[in-house]
């Protein structure tokens, strides 16, 4: 039994090879991955010497400029001079790429404008076409059906009224115990101010609600 249990040779071959084939594989990924980030420092490395270089050569061509100069007559009004000219120079550079940021930066707001007075067009367009073909307008739709939209009606404000005269004919100071008449006058300023707050709110939902339909 317990040798029936054991996996055949073969299937154990296969296993050791496919363990070994991963294994192989993965130490060329691990060679490949190293020989990379050699050739990467290398390459950072050269890079940094380069740009040493090239500033330890301008360096000393300065110094040298800067040697002839002051060994002819008026030297040094010749060393001011040729400074006065390098920052010109500098300055006029950085004048230069201050000028291609700012048109570039122009230039995206520009694009940027065209492309919403193109949107624009297209939706005007499409306002005028749909307007053409009768395809009745949702918004508008939305506006008729929307009850905040109209007018107040007579029976509603008279519906209203009998309401609010029910209420008050039902009132009984001992619905609110510990309470004054005071008190019960400023909940109700606050209710009604809360309710005024609240309206144009409340308008916005319900069109919401209309215009979803």
């Amino acid at each position: 039994a317990a040798s029936g249990s054991l996996a055949p040779p073969a299937t154990i071959l296969q296993a050791a090879l496919k363990l070994q084939r991963w294994a192989r594989a993965r130490l060329r990924r691990q060679r490949f991955l190293a020989v990379i980030n050699r050739a990467r420092q290398r390459r950072k490395y050269l890079d940094d010497r380069r740009t040493i270089a090239r500033r330890l050569a301008t360096n000393e061509y300065e110094v040298r400029e800067m040697h002839m100069r002051l060994q002819r007559p008026a030297g040094i009004q010749l060393l001011e001079r040729w400074r006065d000219a390098r920052e010109t120079a500098a300055a006029q550079k950085v004048q230069s790429l201050w000028r291609s940021v700012r048109e570039k930066r122009d230039l995206v707001r520009k694009i940027g404008e065209q492309e919403r007075e193109a949107a624009a067009r297209r939706l005007q367009g499409f306002i005028r076409r749909s307007r053409k073909r009768g395809i009745p307008n949702l918004l508008q739709q939305a506006a008729k059906a929307n009850p905040c939209m109209q007018p107040a009606d007579a029976d509603i404000i008279l519906k209203h009224e009998e309401a609010v005269l029910k209420n008050r004919r039902e009132y009984h100071p001992g619905l609110h115990p510990g309470q004054t008449k005071e008190d019960l006058e400023r909940r109700a300023q606050a209710l009604y101010q809360e309710f005024l707050d609240n309206s144009h709110r409340m308008h916005y939902d319900v069109w919401r609600v209309v215009l979803q339909r």
